[in-house]
C-alpha cells in the first residue's frame, strides 16, 4: 500500500484574508461560518509533498480532479505574485468609491 503525503494549502493566503477580515465578515453578517475565512473548507486544497506523486496524479487526471492539487506544496514559497493579484482584486472589490453592492462584492469574491 502506498502512503500519500499531503500538505494543506490555503487558496487565499491567511494573511491576506486577515487583512480584509472586517470587510469580508461584514458581507456575511459576522457569521462564524464565513465561506471566506482563512480556515474555511473551501480555502484549502491538498497538495502532494512528493513530486513523483504530483506528476503521476496529473498524468492520470489531465482535466483536474476538483479535489486534489496535482502540484507539490511549495514549502517556504510566499506566493508573492498570487498575493499581489488577490490583494489588488480585494482592494477593488471593497473600494466604496466603486459603489459595488453587497451582492456584487460576494459575486466578485466567488469569481476569484
Amino acid at each position: 500500500m502506498t502512503n500519500f503525503s499531503f500538505q494543506a494549502h490555503h487558496t487565499f493566503p491567511a494573511s491576506l484574508l486577515e487583512r480584509f477580515a472586517p470587510e469580508i465578515s461584514a458581507l456575511f453578517n459576522d457569521n462564524p461560518i464565513n465561506p471566506f475565512s482563512a480556515n474555511a473548507a473551501r480555502n484549502f486544497v491538498p497538495l502532494f509533498e512528493d513530486p513523483a506523486m504530483a506528476q503521476a496524479w496529473a498524468a492520470a487526471h489531465p482535466s483536474g480532479s476538483g479535489v486534489f492539487g496535482a502540484n507539490i506544496h511549495p514549502n517556504g514559497n510566499p506566493h508573492t505574485g498570487l498575493r499581489a493579484f488577490l490583494a489588488a482584486e480585494l482592494v477593488n472589490i471593497f473600494d466604496v468609491e466603486l459603489g459595488f453592492t453587497e451582492n456584487q462584492r460576494i459575486a466578485s469574491l466567488n469569481q476569484l
